[in-house]
């Protein structure tokens, strides 16, 4: 297969033909025999099924034995941080502060949960998918809090979290989650 615009050529690795084969490519022209000089690049996917989700979910260790979650879509694309935190910026939760109950740190992670599906429907024309940021409930010694999570963009097998009052990722996020929705 090649892209015309730009001489890129691109075929499954050792002509494998199996699920989860990598694709690999080289820049150069039909009648190129041989591989010198050629740029070679993969793909990796950027989604999961809900039930991968479900299982990266069961085995962080800041979620409570008796975690509870809401799965409702079947196919997850996961987000870069850059792209997660750029969301944010024109989000206008920068401009927000955190005020007793009116809008308090559930309202924010909330929030941002929709801006992330804003953005997909505003950047996306197909359907059947939805974007991994889901809202956690958890409790430390000396209080409850809500913030977000996500799949970790560098490796797909860990979550990661995010605060939204302050725009950060976290692995730990200082609380044992009881109930999470994505």
């Amino acid at each position: 297969m090649q892209n015309k615009a730009a001489q890129t050529f691109v075929e499954l690795m050792d002509g494998a033909d199996s699920n989860g084969t990598k694709i690999v490519g080289w820049k150069g022209s039909w009648d190129d025999g041989t591989s010198l000089g050629h740029q070679h690049w993969t793909f990796s996917p950027q989604s999961l099924l809900g039930r991968e989700v479900h299982t990266i979910l069961k085995a962080n260790p800041y979620l409570r034995q008796d975690f509870k979650s809401y799965l409702s879509d079947g196919m997850y694309l996961i987000l870069s941080r850059a792209r997660l935190q750029a969301i944010w910026h024109n989000s206008g939760l920068d401009s927000r502060k955190w005020r007793s109950e009116i809008f308090d740190c559930d309202d924010f992670a909330f929030v941002y949960k929709a801006e992330v599906a804003k953005w997909g429907d505003d950047q996306f024309k197909a359907d059947d998918f939805a974007i991994v940021c889901g809202v956690m409930f958890g409790t430390n010694a000396t209080q409850g809090h809500a913030y977000n999570w996500m799949i970790d963009p560098e490796d797909h097998s860990s979550i990661v979290f995010f605060e939204p009052q302050e725009n950060t990722f976290k692995v730990n996020p200082g609380y044992d989650a009881y109930f999470g929705v994505f």
